[in-house]
């Protein structure tokens, strides 16, 4: 039996030293197999772009001065171009004025330094959280971000200004130093360098493919009553506010 079981040792020993050493003989030694994407959210720590706008919440809302609840939920009674910013803040809605905020839930995945946010038009913007202003002039603010000593940490942006015939548009929240090379290079490099070794990537939470369209996609179970299907017009674009 001990003679047997050496036997076995040697032979799968053996079939591992050959199974690795094939390998490691393919030319790009790449994984066969894919995988997955998380879907974009706040609270990701895949951090896929160097603009994390896109990870951004979709706005909320809360009253201008700050005595209403978190969420005041009348995103939807304000006027919003076609990439989703609001035309003007604040906004009254049912004699209460509202401003508009988002959020990042996890700062888990974010590298330290500082940030650069741009913008265009005529607002005002402010920060509470692990996004403390450094400086800050018409169409640009610079922000440090210092990993807090517990939890992931957390930032929300408030748009507490937007002037009608000069709305604040085109946000743009990067990472440090990628300033002048976002546009060529919107992608984190680290996220890339992770994903070169598989062969396939799987793009279904990424695309939200899954109820499209639905602000709560899991309340939509793809019954032939739900109203799931989308426009091409209606689909994410580049320009989106997040």
């Amino acid at each position: 039996m001990r003679l047997r079981c050496t036997v076995a040792r040697f032979v799968l020993a053996w079939l591992f030293s050959c199974t690795h050493a094939a390998l490691l003989a393919q030319p790009d030694c790449a994984l066969r197999i894919g995988t997955n994407l998380g879907g974009l959210a706040d609270y990701m720590t895949e951090m896929p772009f160097v603009d994390v706008m896109h990870h951004a919440r979709p706005w909320y809302t809360t009253t201008a001065d700050g005595n209403g609840p978190f969420n005041s939920e009348t995103i939807d009674q304000i006027p919003k171009d076609a990439a989703g910013y609001p035309l003007e803040l604040p906004y009254s809605v049912n004699g209460q004025p509202q401003i508009v905020k988002t959020i990042w839930a996890s700062l888990a995945g974010w590298p330290e330094g500082t940030y650069t946010l741009l913008y265009d038009g005529d607002g005002d913007i402010d920060f509470w959280g692990d996004l403390s202003v450094v400086t800050q002039t018409p169409g640009r603010i610079t922000l440090n971000f210092q990993r807090p000593s517990s939890g992931s940490g957390l930032a929300e942006m408030r748009l507490r200004r937007s002037n009608v015939a000069n709305r604040l548009k085109n946000i743009r929240l990067l990472m440090p130093g990628t300033e002048t090379t976002y546009l060529t290079q919107p992608f984190y490099a680290p996220f890339l360098a992770r994903l070169a070794p598989f062969k396939t990537i799987r793009f279904m939470d990424w695309g939200s493919t899954n109820n499209w369209g639905h602000d709560d996609a899991g309340s939509s179970y793809d019954q032939p009553t739900d109203s799931i299907r989308t426009p091409w017009a209606d689909r994410a674009q580049p320009a989106n506010y997040t």
